[in-house]
């Protein structure tokens, strides 16, 4: 995208593409809270992680988290009662995590590293068993996720090695036990939206098995499935609801062992349980809330296991969305009831999330084009029939814009074929994602049939206004419409193989029973080219821009219009769709003055051109043909364009040179032209110093071939420039050549060397009514004080 962005600064859809990965991978840093709390325990912690993608081949994740759990009286599960105890745990986690994707696979490959340091007490009532003690854990991991496209299908792999440090961590402070295992997970993800079949649309499905093998020689397995049906959708509202119906298993296979004289089970040890039960959810999302988006899940689980536990879980989770930040927080409470033959009846608990992440993004911009906001409006359908039927009776506007100085407000309008604006809404704040127009002009009133187009609109905290592209919507009053959107407003069929066909969209409301269809294309009233077609009505048609005779139209402005023919015999016609072939541009540039001095005087470059031109580019490039400076423009270009001879740092790019310049166009057919080459000088800088003026010449690997005290051909040239200037600016006795080198060379080749080139400086020379002396100082001396830089191999020519 940035190579598209580069070539035309204001191609919108590159943009908005360029500006949603950079939110999706720019660099974030999230920081997080949990709290959770039950019958028994008390569990806090907070976290903080960053995410950096350096490339499109590597991603880093690396983070912190402390944890801070307390409990008072034996861990209670599955119906079994642990020895009482009170435990008091820390527990503080490094981690860093690399991932690798394989595009051309569809898979990522990571790999984890985790450190964990825990210390805690233990208090047992009894000075025998009570006991304080800290230790920690190094944990790793690999696996892939795979997801090949258009399945629907997200598969995770992992192996990891870990310890058990979220439930069990008391129990491992009381056995005296630092328990890990080994584990092998796999998941799988499918949204089957992508097949075709009954409810396809609203299905999803997730697995999840994990089998483990802890180092105390037990050993678990556990599953959870989850098929999920949206069984309603409210668009207008943005809002779903979900019903899921869900299955766990899990079991475990252990030795009991003892601590002292007391027996017992090693830790949270479920033995053969199934969980069964149903989800209901209800998701909205809310637009341009607090100049933001908000969504929220508000859900309920209620779940009976074969050990006759019945477990309620509600919960909600919600999450407020800006370009850069995102607030979010989770909450769940569970409920269990137990069975009969324990002594608690109830469980409860709750479990609290909540944090914030930062992105790090700016708009991406060429070079010399300046920053711009990123606006872009899409229509979805693009053929409206608002009658009341239910279908396609609006359009939905998806809406993106961006702007580094914040949007302080909004405005969508929408103009008619004469651009008459008949309609407008507007708010203060963030943008939302979409919007509706179920066409309707102001006062509320249905708009006539035709063709609208709806523009979006800007203005940021310093009061500047930006608007989108256009988007077109046609509007039928008719139950059966049909509506052709071309591809581009202007090609160019000349066969340079950009632009040089045209597509005609074709927006139907009725697709069915056709008898046969046809396209006609006209100039000046006089059709050029029929395509035609029985039945079926495709996606779109194709126009290479050749008449019925197979030769290319010239030129110019042309309208077409689609005809459908049903089998009941109604005939309905599209509007007019208006597309222009252009298959030439021209360009041609005036230059001056013939001579500029970098950060003194500035080059004028006037462009004279022909065609709706959409980007530009001015090339300084050097005679062999290397290009020191480079202008990008997106547009029209201005009148003049102007140089003051610096690089893209502000610096001066070049001296005592002669430079080539050259402009190159590309108008909205694709076209495009370049100038000729028009030639102009950069000049010798020139110093008034204390009781002297000093010409500076720098070598720039023009003037002497290598490091020799040869002249090039341009060199000769140079210094002939050099002796003319000198005799113009008179008003000397005496010149002195003072020569540099660079530091490529020893001290004593580098003395030589300058001393060399400044014997052959001062023979070009020798006709200057003045006495010329020679000093070769080597690399002695740098240009820019204490730093070497391209400047350093200069000759110094001091005028007394």
């Amino acid at each position: 995208y940035e190579i598209c962005i580069n070539a035309q600064p204001d191609f919108e859809f590159a943009r908005k593409a360029h500006y949603e990965l950079q939110k999706q991978h720019s660099p974030s840093v999230t920081g997080t809270f949990s709290y959770f709390s039950d019958n028994i325990r008390d569990r806090y912690g907070v976290g903080i992680a960053g995410w950096y993608e350096p490339s499109q081949y590597l991603a880093l994740k690396a983070g912190y988290e402390f944890t801070k759990q307390t409990d008072s009286g034996g861990i209670a599960t599955t119906g079994q009662l642990f020895y009482p105890s009170k435990g008091d745990v820390t527990m503080q986690k490094a981690f860093a995590e690399v991932s690798v994707p394989l595009r051309l696979l569809y898979m990522r490959l990571f790999g984890s590293v985790t450190g964990n340091m825990y210390s805690g007490t233990v208090n047992y009532g009894n000075p025998l068993y009570d006991t304080s003690l800290s230790y920690y854990s190094l944990n790793y991991g690999v696996g892939f996720w795979f997801t090949p496209p258009a399945t629907g299908i997200t598969l995770k792999v992992a192996y990891s090695h870990d310890d058990e440090n979220d439930l069990s961590q008391s129990l491992k402070m009381k056995f005296r036990d630092a328990i890990t295992y080994n584990m092998v997970e796999g998941m799988i993800d499918i949204n089957f939206s992508e097949y075709n079949f009954p409810l396809s649309k609203r299905l999803f499905l997730y697995n999840i098995l994990q089998y483990k093998m802890l180092s105390d020689s037990n050993t678990r397995l556990s599953s959870f499935n989850q098929l999920t049906i949206r069984v309603y959708r409210i668009p207008q509202w943005n809002m779903m609801f979900d019903v899921a119906g869900i299955y766990s298993y899990e079991d475990t296979k252990f030795n009991t062992y003892s601590s002292g004289d007391i027996l017992l089970v090693p830790y949270w040890a479920p033995m053969g349980v199934s969980y069964y039960g149903p989800m209901v959810k209800v998701s909205q999302q809310v637009n341009n809330l607090l100049g933001g988006s908000l969504l929220y899940s508000i859900f309920f689980e209620y779940m009976y296991d074969s050990l006759d536990q019945r477990i309620m879980m509600p919960g909600i989770s919600i999450s407020q969305s800006w370009d850069k930040i995102n607030l979010f927080a989770e909450y769940m409470y569970s409920n269990v009831t137990l069975p009969n033959s324990t002594t608690q009846k109830t469980y409860m608990s709750h479990d609290l999330k909540f944090g914030a992440t930062g992105k790090f993004f700016s708009i991406y911009s060429p070079k010399g084009a300046g920053r711009k906001p990123v606006l872009f409006v899409s229509a979805n359908p693009t053929l409206i029939t608002p009658d009341g039927d239910g279908k396609d009776d609006f359009a939905t506007l998806n809406l993106t814009a961006f702007d580094e100085k914040g949007i302080q407000q909004w405005w969508i309008e929408i103009f008619d074929e004469k651009g008459q604006k008949i309609q407008e809404y507007s708010l203060a704040g963030a943008v939302p994602a979409n919007f509706r127009w179920d066409g309707t002009s102001r006062n509320n009133v249905l708009s006539p049939g035709g063709k609208y187009y709806v523009q979006l609109t800007i203005q940021n905290s310093a009061g500047e206004k930006f608007s989108s592209k256009k988007q077109e919507i046609a509007l039928s009053t008719s139950k059966r419409a049909v509506a052709l959107t071309p591809s581009y407003v202007k090609f160019s069929p000349n066969g340079d193989k950009i632009k040089d066909t045209v597509s005609f969209i074709i927006q139907a409301t009725d697709k069915k029973n056709v008898d046969n269809w046809f396209i006609t294309i006209s100039s000046k009233n006089k059709i050029v080219k029929t395509i035609r077609g029985n039945d079926f009505i495709p996606y779109d048609v194709l126009w290479d821009g050749n008449d019925d005779s197979l030769k290319t139209v010239p030129d110019g402005e042309y309208s077409a219009v689609m005809t459908i023919k049903y089998d009941d015999g109604i005939t309905v016609k599209s509007p007019v769709a208006t597309v222009s072939v252009v298959t030439k541009a021209t360009i041609d540039i005036k230059v001056e003055p013939n001579e500029i001095v970098p950060l003194q005087t500035t080059l004028r470059i006037t462009p004279a051109f022909v065609g709706d031109v959409v980007q530009w580019q001015i090339r300084f490039m050097r005679d062999d043909g290397a290009v020191v400076k480079v202008i990008n423009g997106a547009g029209m270009p201005p009148k003049v364009v102007s140089w003051d001879g610096t690089d893209d740092k502000g610096e001066p790019a070049v001296y005592n040179m002669q430079l080539q310049t050259q402009m190159e166009i590309t108008d909205d057919a694709g076209n495009t032209a370049v100038s000729k080459k028009v030639p102009f000088m950069v000049g010798f800088l020139v110093k008034q110093e204390k009781g002297k003026r000093v010409v500076y010449m720098f070598n720039q690997n023009t003037i002497f071939k290598g490091q020799s005290d040869e002249l090039t051909v341009n060199g000769v040239l140079i210094l002939d420039q050099l002796a003319a200037k000198l005799a113009k600016m008179g008003g000397f006795t005496q010149v002195n050549i003072v020569a540099y080198t660079d530091a490529v060379g020893s001290k004593q080749s580098n003395m030589a060397l300058s001393q060399k080139q400044a014997a052959v400086i001062a023979d070009r020379l020798k006709n200057l009514p003045a006495e010329i002396k020679t000093v070769g100082a080597g690399a002695e001396l740098h240009y820019i004080k204490d730093k070497p830089s391209k400047w350093d191999m200069r000759y110094e020519i001091e005028l007394y």
